[in-house]
């Protein structure tokens, strides 16, 4: 299995996730969210594939690495307050082990969690970096 495998499963997995659905509808995508995308929204993107290796060679294991951002509005709104509920039923994904899709998934770790403010279109978004670790 390679990482364009779990791309293009992930989208569907995310979706099943709890409420996540009801919450943002049809709108996760990968790559950039396109304007005027009614909130909140969930963008993903590959940020980077990792190769095990050992003295005697390749391991067979691949660490895909994908950036989530869960997209609101003004900190005021009720966007806002979905953004927090998406975002805490995605870090439930931390230990997840299983399948994404039809792809089985060692484990999967948040590696990192941040909150950002978009100032120019005026937008907040928590970034969740994911490490998924699987077999080749």
């Amino acid at each position: 299995m390679t990482s364009s495998a779990i791309l293009r499963n992930l989208r569907g997995f995310i979706l099943a996730i709890g409420t996540i659905a009801d919450l943002v509808g049809s709108r996760v995508s990968m790559g950039h969210m396109r304007q005027g995308t009614a909130l909140p929204a969930i963008t993903f993107h590959l940020t980077g594939a990792s190769r095990g290796l050992t003295h005697a060679g390749a391991d067979g294991f691949i660490t895909t690495e994908i950036q989530l951002d869960i997209w609101s509005a003004d900190p005021d709104t009720t966007t806002h307050d979905e953004l927090e509920l998406i975002t805490d039923q995605l870090l439930e994904l931390h230990g997840f082990s299983g399948a994404i899709g039809a792809e089985p998934v060692d484990l999967v770790e948040v590696t990192n969690d941040l909150y950002l403010y978009e100032p120019e279109p005026g937008l907040h978004h928590r970034i969740l970096e994911l490490a998924i670790h699987h077999q080749e």
